[in-house]
């Protein structure tokens, strides 16, 4: 029995004896291989690698000198076994004359790719650059009141930050009761506090891993000494920080900003007495559907600029990540992502 490796699906197949020097389809893809003439060691002369006779390779060298025909011109033979047809050799093309282009592959094949190498030489600017896009995403409206597509109540992440909100409230009575409210309930919240006071030294910490190449051989100020200490972790600290930012970011965007729960509590004082007596059942619900129906009212709504900003966030947690991930590769050659059509 001969085993042998196809080189078209790289699978192991094995054949009989018979088959060796011959040309065989591959019974897993189909495509046809060549199988090696069998050979056997000289065990005469001692055996050993010194004393393997190699395998007769042509055709004519197996056969009698008197019975031995002359070999076709422009024709080498493939295997040892005279049954086998010899295949005839493809001539060169003359001086002067183009070569055809390749056939096209057959269906099912990609013919083109576009492929970009995953290095840290330009990944290393992508959780800065994300970031900083965040900074200037937090003076940008987060979330707002915006009945018939008309701002009329808008905070951004340092109104939420200091309990402020934008107002452009028209002077009418439900609206002036809604302002009152706001003014009363709205307060520093309580998971944008946190965000954007960490926010600041995120940044500043990812401009120093990228000003600052290598801080055991440059001169630093006194404020700055702890830096090489930390150094080998600064990406692991980065990369914390990042993860934390945007779970604090998540959390108060789920949770709805101080105008949202304000224009909640609104509608649901308007059903108090609904509310209180109606706790189970039909009426229950139908309390509730009319609190929605307030609510809907005054259209509370998160903005486009908030989504960005959970985008850049997600970007720089992703990108440290895989900066973290290639500097335990060491030397081997960087990865690639890309498309094939």
């Amino acid at each position: 029995m001969i085993r042998q490796i196809c080189l078209n699906c790289y699978k192991m197949t094995e054949l009989p004896d018979a088959a060796a020097g011959t040309r065989v389809d591959c019974p897993n893809c189909g495509k046809t291989i060549d199988v090696p003439v069998k050979y056997t060691p000289d065990v005469a002369t001692g055996g050993g690698v010194g004393a393997v006779t190699p395998p007769p390779t042509e055709v004519y060298d197996v056969l009698p000198g008197t019975d031995r025909p002359p070999p076709p011109t422009g024709v080498k033979p493939m295997s040892s076994d005279p049954t086998v047809p010899p295949v005839p050799a493809v001539p060169a093309p003359p001086p002067g004359v183009a070569v055809p282009p390749p056939p096209p592959p057959p269906p099912g094949e990609y013919a083109r790719g576009c492929w970009l190498p995953v290095k840290s030489a330009w990944l290393a600017w992508v959780p800065l650059g994300c970031l900083a896009v965040a900074f200037v995403l937090s003076f940008f409206t987060w979330a707002k009141l915006a009945p018939g597509g008309y701002s009329v109540v808008t905070q951004n992440g340092w109104d939420a930050f200091f309990g402020w909100f934008g107002d452009n409230i028209p002077d009418v009575k439900e609206w002036k009761d809604l302002e009152e409210t706001l003014t009363k309930t709205v307060r520093a919240d309580l998971f944008i506090l946190p965000y954007l006071l960490l926010l600041l030294p995120t940044i500043a910490l990812a401009v120093i891993e990228r000003v600052v190449k290598d801080p055991n051989t440059q001169r630093l100020p006194a404020p700055l000494m702890w830096i090489p200490q930390v150094w080998p972790y600064l990406l692991y600290l980065l990369g914390g920080l990042s993860l934390l930012l945007l779970v604090l970011l998540a959390f108060a965007s789920l949770r709805g900003f101080a105008v949202e729960r304000a224009v909640n509590d609104v509608a649901a004082a308007k059903y108090e007495k609904e509310l209180a007596v109606n706790t189970s059942g039909s009426d229950l619900r139908k309390t509730n559907i009319l609190v929605g129906q307030e609510v809907s009212r005054y259209a509370p709504k998160q903005t486009v600029w908030l989504n960005l900003l959970l985008l850049a966030h997600v970007l720089a947690v992703v990108a440290l990540l895989v900066r973290i991930w290639l500097t335990t590769r060491g030397d081997r050659p960087a990865p690639r992502v890309g498309v094939q059509w």
